[in-house]
């Protein structure tokens, strides 16, 4: 009778040890939880103008996203296509003066998440703090762009904030970020948020 009992102790041991282990926080299971986090915050945009084509240097870009099927260029007048309309946002209204019927917001750039570079799990095991790593990636407008376009129809950054990708000076390189995200763990799972 005492081997019985030992042996089930022994089991329910093993059992509350294994579902204890199944509520740390992993590396894959912090990233499929961050990496969509991280899509929804900052992008980098551009505004273009739409109706008359400006002499002010941009025609190469606007034939780069007539290229990609954003806009139509016929003659000197630039209109958006569908997916030009369904990937934009409003942007600042018309421009009589200057030929624009209309502006739109692109977005060029979006943070992508690249890896998780650390987890510090609090002493009660139900919190996490979370470091990661994060990159400026193309946007779906942009991913047939190549590097130098990407570079060259980007506004500056403003100062301490690299937006391109490739760095606007040196286009060997990819900047990448570091970040960090607090997680919880409830009944259901773990949840986080970027800080």
């Amino acid at each position: 009778m005492k081997m019985k009992n030992l042996t089930i102790v022994l089991l329910a041991a093993t059992i509350i040890t294994a579902c204890g282990g199944a509520s740390q926080l992993t590396r894959s299971q912090a990233g499929e939880i961050i990496a969509p986090l991280l899509a929804k915050t900052d992008k980098q945009e551009v505004l273009i103008g739409i109706g008359q084509l400006q002499q002010d240097g941009s025609e190469p870009m606007y034939r780069a996203l007539e290229k990609a099927g954003i806009v139509k260029i016929d003659g000197q007048m630039v209109t958006l296509t569908n997916k030009g309309h369904g990937l934009s946002e409003p942007g600042n209204g018309a421009y009589p003066d200057r030929g624009l019927t209309d502006s739109r917001s692109l977005t060029f750039l979006v943070p992508t998440f690249s890896e998780i570079t650390g987890i510090l799990e609090g002493p009660d095991g139900k919190t996490a703090m979370v470091d990661f790593i994060w990159k400026w990636g193309p946007s779906e407008i942009t991913r047939g762009f190549t590097a130098e376009e990407l570079a060259k129809y980007l506004p500056d950054s403003p100062p301490g904030k690299d937006y391109t990708p490739y760095g606007r000076n040196d286009m060997s390189r990819q900047n990448s970020y570091r970040d960090k995200a607090q997680c919880q763990l409830y009944d259901d799972g773990w949840r986080c948020s970027l800080l």
